[in-house]
């Protein structure tokens, strides 16, 4: 694969972990959700059944490019404490073009 700091390690296995948590408690709900109906539509929002899981696993994202970055730009001999500038840059232009596409 690819070396990376223990930082990045550690928190990709949380972001994982996180991400589990949130698709298990999703599958759980619908599961409860479905158990008897055979014909009727289900339904389920996520963003108000799960805010505190998804906020979690978003968040730890937001650490985990942090560190990214940061081990990158120790990497080419720059000043680390400007990770978050590069890294906020990056989000807000992938941000502006996810939410330019049509939805599909």
């Amino acid at each position: 694969m690819f070396s990376v700091s223990p930082e990045i390690r550690e928190q990709l296995v949380l972001a994982l972990s996180d991400l589990v948590t949130l698709v298990a408690g999703v599958s759980t709900h619908f599961h409860k959700a479905i158990s008897g109906l055979m014909t009727s539509p289900v339904s389920i929002n996520i963003y108000s059944l799960f805010p505190v899981q998804i906020k979690a696993f978003m968040d730890r994202c937001e650490r985990t490019g942090e560190a990214i970055w940061r081990s990158q730009l120790l990497k080419e001999g720059m000043d680390a404490s400007k990770s978050k500038f590069f890294f906020s840059i990056k989000t807000s232009a992938l941000e502006d073009e996810l939410l330019t596409r049509p939805y599909q």
